[in-house]
């Protein structure tokens, strides 16, 4: 069974003063907001422990502040509650935009920006593109890395066939494809955008910029994840240790012709960024 998530004694609850005995009735989709939301903070505070089943529900009724009635008449029994959360974890708000978080957008964004002088010429948008790819792919691990969200959303895509009932696991499974849908459809819009600015295009009429973005996006999950262990391992051992590969930069090219360090994320995606695309020789560099 997947493991998500505990309840710890560490997570406040409101007391039973907080809860009057006579108040009036919430819609059932503020009930169901409340409660969802309140397990997802739970979930966020706890991250990846024990079974789903060992949610108090109790202790999210007390922390969505809801009344008891109101959540027995949505979810009559727990597991019910357990289900529509298992496909909430799935689905897109849970994840957000983890993968290719805003300040990964907002970092690439700034080094082209702050360059616009330098895409006049070849040599120039490509030392632009090496900044930003330097740049954003670094934001983006750390950020990946650390992500509660996205480490439980992993861990339910990867333990699926072993996750509640037929019914249910088709439902998380559908929130799980539209997730990803919805995430590489905004990093493919993404990419677009920037290659337009910086003169390139698929280097073959069978490559989109949404093979690049899923390519993209699978490299840094998986860079994350042996970043992770990587925490967990000592420091002794031999100079190829896992902690070293990830941890130790490699140079690479500055935006300014000097040596830059690049992580080796950086530099594997930049070799995805060269597979799949090329400079576009119709481009028209935009006016200074």
């Amino acid at each position: 069974m997947l493991c998500l998530m505990r309840a710890v004694k560490s997570v406040s609850v409101p007391t039973d003063e907080t809860h009057p005995r006579r108040r009036r009735r919430l819609a059932a989709a503020d009930v169901r907001e409340r409660m969802l939301a309140a397990a997802r903070e739970i979930v966020s505070k706890t991250g990846v422990s024990v079974r789903v089943e060992d949610l108090s529900l109790e202790q999210v009724i007390q922390h969505a502040r809801v009344p008891r009635s109101s959540v027995y008449r949505i979810w009559p029994y727990k597991e019910d509650f357990l289900d529509d959360l298992l496909c909430h974890v799935a689905g897109p708000d849970w994840l957000g935009g983890t993968v290719f978080d805003e300040q990964t957008l907002e970092t690439v964004t700034e080094v082209v920006t702050a360059n616009r002088h330098r895409l006049g010429t070849a040599a120039g948008r490509r030392a632009v593109l090496c900044e930003a790819v330097r740049l954003g792919v670094l934001r983006n691990l750390n950020a990946v890395t650390v992500s509660r969200e996205r480490q439980i959303f992993t861990a339910l895509g990867v333990t699926l066939d072993s996750t509640r009932g037929g019914h249910t696991r088709q439902r998380i499974q559908d929130a799980l494809e539209r997730t990803e849908t919805d995430l590489i459809g905004r990093m493919s819009e993404f990419y677009r955008q920037i290659c337009a600015t910086l003169g390139l295009r698929p280097r073959r009429p069978e490559y989109t910029f949404a093979h690049l973005a899923a390519a993209g996006a699978a490299l840094v999950e998986g860079f994350a994840l042996r970043a992770r262990i990587a925490q967990q391992t000592t420091e002794s051992g031999p100079q190829w240790t896992l902690r070293g590969l990830l941890g130790d930069p490699l140079p690479g090219p500055g935006i300014d012709g000097r040596p830059a360090d690049w992580h080796p994320a950086a530099v594997a995606f930049l070799g995805l960024v060269d597979t799949f695309l090329e400079p576009d020789p119709d481009f028209h560099p935009p006016r200074p």
